[in-house]
């Protein structure tokens, strides 16, 4: 498969069908934390129907390891865009842990399958089922039907459930959920440093060094000069947390992790301020539901996913401060014009200066300790996007 391919997209659809098939056999159902089934993908079983009738545990967890296994390699292959490569994962692993537990419990309670005759030994051409192979096998060895059918039982889990899995016979080792996050960030990075690397090929101009040129001359204006902010999804964050440390905007240091909590709690006990500019992922004309801004909070706070206006304006609103964003082609963008300026926090935001796609630094006076020199308030109209 190649990335983006319709043979990966193809791929993709037939493992999130196969695990929502799933997630509506089982019994009780999986609750329907997950995106997948949050957006009412998941099928109400039927009446009477559970994993165990019709369609048994063991096939069922069969069908969704090798779903997951398949998704996998999906992401191996650059993904299909979209960011459902992770729902599809996570739900992978959350119906193997439950089926899991139903298995071990089903073993438990079964009763230990009768021996077979000594008089009526099976055929030869008739292929030994497990229960009958497990007794044959406790006669001659010593150990009860009980024992050995629990050491089927887990013999089935360690071939199914990837939390037990080890090397492959080949030496190779499955890739876990968390090697698949992280190929999916570095795969995310990597095509935002190709587009950025092309957009740049494509203008084959002094587009990278006007950028610089352009905030570069309004840091001089300003008598600020940027202080370097790592890449690493958290940037517009961390530039923020280097301003409130720097001006003393809170009783204690801050950092990255901080600040998206403080983001995220202001936006839940404030969604009337900012639903209104958040479309539905669903429905693209309307502001999101209650439980997409919920999911919405909980990326800010516990995810890498990038910073913007909106988290830019909450963060204003929580420290009582400015924030005011310089960048290149148009005028100082402030948020919290309202606040007083000697609390201003300064950051700056790059399109195309890094090479690496959009980004945010912090601005720190050139001179140690000088107030920052700042021009009337700018208007708040003109839209930030989102970056790195």
């Amino acid at each position: 498969m190649t990335d983006s391919s319709p043979a990966a997209a193809a791929h993709h659809e037939h493992n999130k069908e196969t695990l929502v098939a799933a997630a509506a056999a089982v019994s009780p159902p999986p609750p329907a934390l997950n995106p997948l089934l949050a957006r009412g993908k998941l099928k109400k079983p039927a009446k009477g129907g559970s994993a165990g009738k019709g369609k048994g545990k063991a096939k069922i967890v069969k069908d969704v390891y090798k779903a997951k296994q398949d998704e996998l390699e999906v992401v191996s292959a650059g993904g299909v865009g979209g960011g459902e490569e992770g729902e599809v994962l996570d739900l992978a692993d959350q119906l193997l842990e439950q089926l899991g537990g139903q298995l071990e419990d089903d073993a438990g309670n079964a009763a230990p399958p009768p021996a077979p005759s000594k008089s009526e030994p099976p055929s030869r051409g008739t292929p030994l089922s497990p229960s009958s192979t497990l007794t044959t096998n406790s006669q001659g060895s010593g150990h009860s039907a009980r024992e050995m059918f629990q050491g089927f039982k887990e013999d089935l889990r360690d071939a199914f459930l990837p939390s037990r899995q080890s090397p492959n016979g080949n030496g190779e080792r499955k890739m876990g959920r968390q090697e698949a996050r992280k190929l999916r960030k570095a795969n995310a990075f990597e095509q935002q440093r190709r587009e950025a690397a092309a957009e740049v090929a494509a203008d084959n101009d002094r587009s990278v060094e006007m950028e610089k040129e352009a905030i570069s001359a309004q840091c001089r204006k300003l008598k600020v000069m940027i202080k370097e902010i790592e890449p690493d999804g958290h940037c517009m964050y961390s530039a923020v947390a280097d301003q409130v440390n720097f001006l003393k905007l809170a009783p204690s240091r801050e950092n990255y992790q901080s600040i998206r909590q403080n983001a995220a709690a202001y936006m839940r006990t404030h969604p009337d301020e900012f639903l209104p500019f958040l479309p539905s992922e669903l429905e693209p004309d309307n502001m999101m539901s209650p439980e997409e801004f919920a999911k919405y909070c909980d990326t800010v706070e516990r995810t890498a996913e990038w910073g913007g206006e909106p988290e830019i304006r909450a963060l204003s609103l929580h420290y009582q401060a400015p924030v005011i964003v310089v960048q290149a082609g148009t005028d100082m963008v402030e948020h919290g014009s309202d606040f007083p300026r000697e609390r201003a926090m300064l950051i700056s935001y790059h399109r195309k200066m890094y090479g690496l796609g959009e980004h945010y630094n912090s601005l720190r006076p050139t001179t140690h300790g000088a107030p920052h020199v700042l021009p009337p308030a700018p208007s708040d109209s003109t839209p930030i996007a989102h970056s790195a």
